[in-house]
Order: C-alpha cells, then structure tokens, then sequence
C-alpha cells in the first residue's frame, strides 16, 4: 500500500515537472530564523518537518518568479542581440 502511495506522488509530481529532494540545512537554527522573520515559516511551526519544506519551496517559488520578472521586464526595456534565452 505504502509503495503504491508513493509512486502515486511520484508520478504526480512528474507531470507537474516537480522533483522532490534531501536537502541539508547547515546553520539549520539561524536558518530557521531567517525563514521565521521574512515570513515564510511560523515560528510555532519551526520544528514541523512538512512546514520547513512548505517554506523552503516557497522561496524557490520567489526566487524563481524575481528571475522571471526581470527577464521579462529587461526584455522588454532592451532589445537583445542575440537569440532569446527563456
């Protein structure tokens, strides 16, 4: 049962283009800090393993929407030379 719950979510997260990972968290204390003061994490939560993934995919989620927007938007102030990187 528990193998077929697994490929379930394996298959999902692949058609989602989702990858699931083990991460290390050096300095995990201040780390969880941080997460706590820029708002991604409770600070009730700090010790809740699914909340610390929910944080951690939401800063990925960030970074990846600040990359998007300033390609975007440097696309749309400068005309590139070259071919379009996406």
């Amino acid at each position: 049962m528990v193998v077929r719950q697994c490929a379930r979510r394996y298959r999902a997260r692949k058609q989602n283009g989702a990858r699931c990972l083990r991460i290390e968290i050096s300095n995990a204390e201040q780390t969880l800090d941080a997460f706590v003061k820029i708002g991604v994490l409770a600070e009730e939560r700090r010790n809740d393993d699914r909340a610390i993934e929910a944080a951690i995919s939401a800063l990925c989620q960030r970074g990846y929407s600040a990359i998007k927007a300033e390609r975007e938007n440097g696309l749309r102030n400068h005309r590139p030379s070259g071919p379009y990187l996406p």
